[in-house]
C-alpha cells in the first residue's frame, strides 16, 4: 500500500514537472492553434449554410386567391431555373476560354482579368431583364 502511495506521489510530481514544458513546447502550440482555427472554420461554414437556408425559406408569399397565381409562379420559377443555367454555362464556358487562352500564352494576365470583370457586369446586367 505505502509502495503504491509513493509512486503515485512521485508520477504526480514528474508529471507536475514536465507536464508544463510538454504544454509550452511548440509542437503543442501550433496543435492548439490549428485545432482552434478548425473549429472556428466549421463555426463560420456552419453560419453560412443557416444564412443560405433562411434566405431560402418563404421568399414569396402569395396573396392572390386565384389558383392562377401558383400557374404563374411555376412559370416563373421554371424562367428562373432556366436563366440560372444559361447563365451558368455562358460563365463556365467563357471563363474556362479565358484560362485556355491565359495558359496557351495568347492573353495577358490583365487582358484576362479585364475580360473576366466585363463579363461579370455583363451577365449581371442580363440576368436583371424581366421574364415577359
Amino acid at each position: 500500500m505505502i509502495k503504491n502511495r509513493i509512486a503515485i506521489a512521485a508520477g504526480s510530481f514528474l508529471l507536475g514537472t514536465v507536464a508544463p514544458a510538454i504544454l509550452a513546447s511548440e509542437p503543442v502550440h501550433k496543435a492548439c492553434v490549428a485545432t482552434v482555427a478548425a473549429g472556428m472554420r466549421a463555426k463560420s461554414r456552419y453560419e453560412d449554410i443557416v444564412e443560405e437556408a433562411r434566405a431560402q425559406v418563404a421568399d414569396i408569399v402569395l396573396t392572390d386567391s386565384d389558383l392562377q397565381a401558383l400557374v404563374t409562379l411555376r412559370r416563373i420559377s421554371q424562367g428562373l431555373d432556366r436563366r440560372f443555367d444559361s447563365s451558368f454555362r455562358t460563365i463556365l464556358g467563357f471563363n474556362s476560354l479565358l484560362l485556355a487562352l491565359g495558359i496557351a500564352g495568347v492573353i495577358t494576365p490583365q487582358t484576362s482579368s479585364l475580360l473576366h470583370n466585363g463579363s461579370t457586369v455583363l451577365m449581371g446586367t442580363a440576368a436583371t431583364r424581366s421574364y415577359a
